[in-house]
């Protein structure tokens, strides 16, 4: 009988997996492989289904890097310690979640963040937390 495997719990304290996947590579990533590598771990980690061809095919009816019933989900990512998101960026991932009927999900990972500082966070649209 195979003994079934643990899940790996990452310490708050250790590398993140881009920069193991970075120290790892002999070439430079392209920005794309960064993009891809992190939708993957992270639809792995929250559970949520990827969008195939996500970003380069503009008339694709699924919009979004990832899905799940009720959310459609953008994942933006950088190498430094911070980030810029434009309401160009919002807009967007509004309105494909809300032409698919699901709320917006933007899932921000900075990599260039010092420890114990998580990498990976979620935003959502303030409305979902309205307590009225």
């Amino acid at each position: 009988m195979k003994k079934k495997k643990k899940a790996k719990v990452r310490s708050p304290f250790s590398r993140s997996p881009v920069q193991t996947f970075l120290s790892e590579n002999a070439e430079e990533p392209t920005v794309r492989e960064i993009s891809s590598f992190n939708e993957k771990r992270l639809s792995e980690r929250l559970g949520f289904d990827l969008t195939p061809g996500s970003g380069c095919v503009p008339w694709l009816c699924k919009k979004g890097d990832g899905r799940t019933e009720d959310f459609v989900i953008e994942c933006k990512e950088t190498k430094s310690s911070s980030i810029r998101i434009t309401s160009e960026m919002l807009g967007k991932v509004y309105a494909e979640a809300k032409y698919s009927g699901k709320e917006p999900v933007m899932v921000i990972s900075i990599y260039g963040v010092p420890d114990p500082v998580p990498c990976d966070w979620v935003m959502v649209p303030a409305y979902l937390f309205d307590s009225t």
